[in-house]
């Protein structure tokens, strides 16, 4: 190590060689460079020693003969700074230290502590001692420093994470001396790049890029999210000191990423927090340690009736005051707040009731952190309308309790059993009356299924056909159905039995049946005993009115001379008695007979078209004495039937509707031919019908007006003897009428063919009755199923 200076002069003596050689030893000892120089930008340097070789790599010759080489190589944003601070130095004293950056001969930007006094020499006037001293890593320690406090502080105050990714790009690009710093962030679904400069375009610096370049890794954990480039200009190498730099930078773009994720979840977890606290159908009130209103929701201050400025404003008085009008009990309130603030940990639930009628629930849970209360949340609910509805839940349910009680004895008090079914057939209620009439006690029903304690026998439906009591009570057709048959009692006794199940509907579906029975034993034995006395009556009448009616006719024709005119009178009338009195028994033994089943029919392929005329035929002399015209229309088609019974059909429809029509009317007669079935249809210009009697009409001894049968001849049966003519073919037969005065119309239908077809049931037939689509209703019926 040596010493260089300006004039190369002999040594004066050898004191003087001795004192530079200690100085120079000295200096190379001492780790700054010690230097010499006129001040200003373009001063003459006087002496360095040799570690500005290794400070700046330049040589100390160099800077001794380029007078400028020093000022040119001080930073290009620092020079002015640098010679101010020169400047101030000259006026102010004669000491100053200054800190700034140099570019080293390599490119790389190091920064300096140039401490500096001046001197007058003679004959030169000022000259500056130096000592110029690398302080690179303890400046950039202090810029890292800095740059993590700023950027720490920029997501603070809200700045967008690019900026602040941006603004550190700036910082390690000017503390590292780089010609580009460069930031890439593995987004979501893309990569995002940060550059320092926003002037320079992405495509040079980035993709064409000619210079070193340094690469770190940006890491979450072990996972890399990231990478910091470094771009040095050509000709620049990069030291140890810029590695450990990337590397803090790097770890500094880590925490920026990190903080702003931890905002982000921060920001997402209060907005979360928000908007439950405002979707909730409580409204929510918080409190600190001290009482003090720390925030509350809308629906908080919606249903107070508080103004939501008063609450943001602290004025805690003025919203109590406020709270407290509107309570019907403000004093237990503030005793209740009271008692929950001398005990922290306590937890209260309670009801707080308005002069306005509301009530509310309110609920308060302490807050505690780290084993200390921090204050309390309130909520409340508002609950008027729930309480409202218990109430009125409470008095219905009263209400249906003594409705139930009075429904229960109603149906103890009948005569008839009555129990109910759900819809697995399982017996839900029962009456005294059932109990009794099955011999069992209520507990051992309720709750069984119905076949394990209703047992029935040899059961036979109505006109519907049920095959069993089972099968009637648990089917899910909505129809009410008679069912008659015997029951066995639990003592083994047998009794004849009729049962109306009635469906239970709810929603369109049936969800459970309703079974009304009684023993009709001693029913049946009436009806066997009036049976019986009809049918011998009725055979031992038939015999001497026979002789009767003929004695009448001989004396009628003059077999015992000719009777005067007025005893002539008298026998044509008791001949007319006698054969109304036969044809009534006749009526009478025929119902019998269909009603035991008796009636034997001879069916066979029978034309329509003969049918009709034989019966248009019998009826014509009866239709001409009373003035009436009977048309037929088109008649075609055959029907398998009992020839004689289907006539005798037609004669007494045609009949009725002649006795029963004005003079001077039409009795029209058409037939529908369909598939599977045929129509008949009778129509008269009579007094009509009333709608409740439509079905009734075809009951024994039922007329529309009881004179009838005295004016009209009638014996009250024909009706029911059409009907079981009809049923027993397989038919159907119904009236229609639109009510008195507008006529009526009887139609009844024939199988074509030996297959039947299925009748339907009373309601059914009240149905067609009343809405008049019979032909849409028949006109495709098949044999064995319903229309």
């Amino acid at each position: 190590m040596g010493r260089s200076e300006a004039a190369s002069a002999p040594a004066a003596g050898q004191d003087a060689r001795f004192r530079h050689f200690a100085e120079d030893l000295l200096v190379a000892r001492l780790p700054v460079t010690v230097y010499a120089a006129f001040p200003g930008a373009d001063g003459r340097w006087l002496y360095v020693s040799d570690r500005v070789e290794e400070l700046l790599g330049f040589t100390a010759q160099q800077f001794l003969d380029d007078r400028g080489l020093w000022f040119q190589r001080v930073h290009p944003e620092d020079r002015d700074r640098v010679i101010q601070a020169e400047n101030r130095s000259l006026v102010a004293g004669f000491h100053y230290a200054a800190e700034y950056r140099m570019v080293r001969a390599d490119g790389r930007v190091v920064w300096v502590l140039d401490d500096t006094v001046l001197e007058h020499v003679a004959g030169e006037g000022l000259v500056q001692h130096g000592l110029l001293s690398d302080i690179t890593r303890r400046k950039r320690t202090e810029m890292l420093l800095a740059a993590h406090t700023d950027l720490l502080g920029e997501l603070a105050d809200g700045e967008p994470l690019p900026e602040i990714l941006s603004h550190l790009a700036q910082t390690l690009e000017t503390t590292s001396g780089a010609a580009l710093c460069h930031l890439e962030i593995d987004a979501a679904d893309q990569r995002e790049a940060f550059v320092s400069r926003a002037d320079v375009a992405d495509s040079s610096p980035v993709r064409a890029w000619k210079g070193e370049e340094l690469r770190v890794p940006v890491r979450d954990g072990r996972r890399e999210v990231g990478r910091l480039v470094l771009r040095y200009p050509p000709g620049r190498t990069r030291g140890p000191a810029d590695d450990e730099l990337a590397a803090s930078g790097a770890r500094l773009a880590a925490t920026v990423l990190e903080r702003a994720a931890q905002q982000d979840r921060v920001a997402t977890s209060l907005a979360l927090q928000e908007a439950t606290l405002e979707s909730t159908v409580d409204g929510i009130l918080v409190v600190d340690a001290t009482g003090r209103i720390a925030g509350a929701n809308r629906k908080f201050a919606e249903m107070w009736h508080l103004d939501p400025q008063l609450l943001a404003s602290g004025d805690d008085a003025t919203v109590m005051s406020s709270v407290l009008r509107q309570l019907v009990y403000p004093d237990a309130f503030v005793e209740r707040v009271q008692e929950l603030y001398s005990n922290p940990t306590a937890s209260t639930f309670d009801e707080l009731h308005f002069r306005d009628g509301r009530v509310f629930e309110r609920y308060s849970q302490p807050q505690r952190l780290n084993g200390e209360s921090v204050g309390r949340v309130w909520s409340f609910r508002d609950v008027t309308a729930n309480r409202r509805l218990e109430r009125e839940v409470r008095e219905q349910t009263a209400v249906l309790e003594r409705l139930s009680r009075q429904h229960e004895s109603i149906l103890n008090s009948a005569g008839d059993g009555i129990y109910g079914l759900d819809q697995q057939g399982r017996v839900t209620f029962i009456n005294d009356a059932g109990a009794r009439l099955l011999g069992l006690p209520r507990e051992a029903v309720l709750g069984r299924p119905v076949d394990d304690v209703i047992r029935a026998e040899e059961v036979t439906g109505d006109a519907g056909g049920e095959a069993s009591a089972a099968s009637a009570v648990g089917s899910a057709d909505p129809t009410t159905r008679l069912v008659t048959g015997r029951t066995v009692r639990a003592d083994g006794r047998v009794f004849d039995s009729e049962r109306i199940v009635a469906p239970i509907v709810q929603d369109g579906g049936v969800v459970g049946s309703v079974v009304i029975f009684r023993d009709i034993s001693e029913r049946r034995a009436v009806d066997t005993m009036k049976d019986e006395f009809i049918s011998v009556v009725s055979h031992e009448l038939r015999t001497p009115l026979t002789s009767i009616r003929g004695a009448l006719g001989l004396l009628a024709g003059g077999a015992a001379g000719e009777l005067p005119p007025r005893a002539h009178r008298m026998v044509e009338v008791a001949s007319d008695s006698s054969d109304r009195l036969i044809r009534l028994i006749n009526d009478i033994l025929d119902v019998e007979r269909m009603a035991a089943g008796k009636l034997r029919l001879r069916p066979e392929q029978v034309d329509v078209l003969r049918l009709v005329a034989t019966a248009v035929d019998e009826t014509a002399p009866l239709a001409h004495e009373a003035g009436v015209r009977i048309e037929v229309g088109a008649v075609f088609g055959s029907v398998w039937a009992d020839r004689d019974r289907v006539v005798q059909t037609l004669t007494n429809l045609l009949g009725n509707a002649v006795k029963f029509s004005p003079v001077g009317s039409v009795v029209r007669l058409t037939v529908v031919a369909g598939e599977w079935q045929v129509r008949f249809d009778i129509v008269d210009e009579g007094p009509g019908i009333p709608t409740d009697q439509l079905e009734a009409i075809f009951n024994r001894f039922q007329q529309v007006d009881a004179s009838d049968t005295r004016s009209k001849g009638g014996t009250g049966l024909g009706l029911a003897i059409c009907r079981g003519i009809v049923e027993q073919h397989g038919g159907d037969i119904w009236a229609t009428s639109a009510g008195p005065g507008t006529g009526a119309t009887f139609s009844f239908t024939l199988p074509t063919g030996p297959g039947g077809t299925r009748r339907r049931s009373a309601g059914d037939r009240r149905r067609v009755a009343s809405s008049g689509s019979v032909s849409t209703v028949l006109g495709q019926h098949r044999p064995g199923t319903t229309s």
